[in-house]
């Protein structure tokens, strides 16, 4: 069973690198090809078709994996659980389909708008949430590995000038439909069909409906801004927002997979209520976490403007702002992650976790349009950060008399004074264009290995002073681990 676990991970944490890697390789390509007007149309319209999409996909992906999980031991259960929840998807996807449908041919009228119900298409075939429930990843990630990497090719082998972004854009929904399809034959095969039964759909159906809430408000919440802009404003504002933004999203996914990994422990130690050890692995969480988080933050404002201007071309500068001003999120987002997957969803406080997702979409909505028709991108940044920050104080407070958050957060400040002074160092190096006779190249690479060697000096020194304790803990339990690792 240990080892069926180990291999699982393996093949999904190999797969969501590759997830952050393949938009990393080829952005820069699309940014100097198609440009920031082709970028800003496709992400305007992806964001519209992706609010039909999480409609068909509702609370299913969650609710399934969970329900086929606890019967997948018993066969006829099984194919009686599955059968009626893909009837319920049926059901939700086709309504999400043909109304995408209708507002595409009135509406959106475009060969890019055309080309995303291949998108919306996809969600009615995606049942990865049976192979979740089944523990059955390999069939799943592999095959969708090679899907990843024909999209590479083909998007640097098809997509040659400004005027290709429908090719792009069939490339990309058409990979979304494909990589559903290609599984649904082995879902067949394993699980053969049973007619299925209205009461039991009608029973699937309340759980389905509760948990579409928070599928719902962290599906519009992501995409909403980018909507709201592409309204509002000009098309190239859009395709700015959205690569500053992508950024700060690869570096929040690195940062909250500590969460995934210790969300089955922490549920481990509430089922023992072992809180001791709980509390501790927290602190532990806010440290390391910490110390890669400022470090991100202040390395961000230190090196944005040339890592722009190298990694996205000139025409996308402005994405330096952008990437600057929601740098906060960095932050947010990964305390955020600590407390909710260590804390709140092993304590199974859903209701919370639920409401305080949809407060923040409902907040993050107003702000949007009550400042994007007037400032444009800058009341994207104000609506992303208070909404964020308003789902953390609301999971915060309601766990303030459980677990200390102050005392954790105060052990990161040694953080924040080494960040503040590697970036202090940055900007005057940048002010006295001490590095300006060289290439941007090596000019970026000096300027990072200056700034990592100033962040991780200062970082460990002040550690050993302030949180000596607990630093050696931490090494000790990381040597340790190594040291078995390598006797097995």
């Amino acid at each position: 069973m240990m080892k069926s676990i180990k291999k699982n991970l393996i093949y999904q944490f190999s797969y969501q690198f590759l997830i952050l890697v393949i938009p990393f390789i080829i952005s820069p390509y699309l940014t100097r090809i198609l440009g920031k007007e082709n970028l800003g149309v496709y992400s305007y319209v992806n964001s519209i078709a992706f609010y039909f999409v999480i409609f068909a996909m509702l609370g299913i992906a969650n609710y399934g994996t969970r329900a086929i999980s606890m019967v997948k031991d018993n066969e006829l259960e099984l194919r009686k659980t599955f059968w009626n929840l893909f009837f319920l998807h049926i059901i939700s996807s086709s309504i999400a389909i043909f109304s995408y449908c209708i507002l595409c041919f009135s509406l959106l009228k475009s060969s890019v708008g055309y080309l995303h119900i291949l998108y919306v298409l996809s969600a009615l075939f995606d049942i990865t949430w049976l192979f979740y429930g089944l523990e059955e990843f390999k069939s799943i990630v592999l095959k969708n590995t090679l899907i990843k990497v024909i999209e590479l090719i083909l998007i640097f082998t098809l997509v040659k000038t400004e005027n290709d972004l429908p090719i792009y854009t069939a490339i990309m929904c058409g990979s979304y439909l494909l990589g559903m399809l290609v599984i649904m034959p082995l879902a067949i095969k394993n699980v053969k069909f049973i007619r299925p039964n209205w009461k039991l759909i009608g029973k699937h159906l309340k759980p389905v409906l509760i948990l579409s809430i928070y599928t719902l408000s962290t599906g519009i919440y992501s995409v909403l801004d980018k909507t709201i802009l592409g309204i509002f404003c000009e098309k190239a504002d859009v395709g700015i927002y959205d690569y500053g933004e992508k950024l700060i999203k690869i570096i929040n996914t690195i940062l909250t997979t500590v969460g995934t990994v210790m969300l089955p422990r922490m549920s481990y130690l509430f089922e023992k209520k072992d809180k001791t050890k709980l509390i501790q692995f927290i602190s532990y969480s806010f440290i390391g976490i910490g110390f890669l988080a400022f470090g991100s933050v202040f390395g961000i404002l230190g090196l944005g403007d040339d890592f722009v201007l190298l990694y996205y071309g000139k025409d996308f500068i402005e994405c330096s702002f952008v990437m600057k001003c929601l740098t906060p999120i960095i932050l947010i987002v990964s305390f955020g992650n600590i407390i909710r997957t260590q804390y709140i969803l092993p304590s199974k406080k859903d209701k919370m976790y639920v409401a305080s997702f949809a407060i923040s979409m409902l907040l993050n909505a107003i702000i949007d349009l009550s400042l994007i028709p007037f400032i444009g991108i800058n009341g994207a940044i104000i609506g992303t950060i208070v909404a964020e920050l308003t789902s953390v104080l609301i999971q915060l407070l309601s766990v303030r008399k459980e677990i200390p958050i102050l005392k954790f957060l105060f052990k990161t400040i040694p953080f924040l004074f080494s960040g503040g002074v590697m970036f202090i160092i940055l900007f005057l190096l940048n002010h006295f264009n001490v590095f300006s006779s060289i290439n941007i190249v090596g000019r970026l690479s000096i300027e990072f290995v200056i700034g990592t060697f100033i962040y991780f000096s200062i970082s460990f020194i002040l550690a050993f002073i302030f949180l000596k304790k607990d630093t050696i803990l931490i090494l000790n339990s990381l040597l340790k681990r190594k040291k078995e690792v390598n006797n097995i």
